[in-house]
């Protein structure tokens, strides 16, 4: 029997996990991947598609503009999910240069 989960406890839960603050933000946004060839292994695979785990995160490039100007970082995506037909979200994780800001990439 599936356990029923309160929607609220898995917010707080993410929230307690966060290493720092978010805030909302809904402007356009570039990802490049930069590795080209992706290599990993399968686990199963059906006529519908195919479920695959790669060697590494896939590493990308990132770039948005904000109210002070474009920002570019390097980062690795860390989880993807679909969120319907036509959307797809991407988790992206900024590589650290000791600052704690994401890793930038000179334009």
């Amino acid at each position: 029997m599936k356990e029923e989960r309160d929607p609220s406890q898995s917010e707080a839960v993410a929230s307690e996990n966060r290493c720092e603050p978010r805030r909302s933000v809904e402007v356009p946004v570039r990802v490049t991947f930069d590795d080209g060839v992706l290599d990993g292994f399968t686990e199963n695979l059906s006529r519908a598609g195919i479920l695959c785990f790669l060697d590494s995160a896939p590493r990308v490039t990132v770039e948005w503009n904000e109210g002070d100007g474009s920002k570019t970082r390097v980062g690795r995506i860390v989880r993807v999910n679909r969120m319907g037909s036509d959307r797809t979200g991407l988790a992206i994780e900024f590589e650290a240069n000791g600052s704690g800001e994401g890793s930038e990439r000179p334009r």
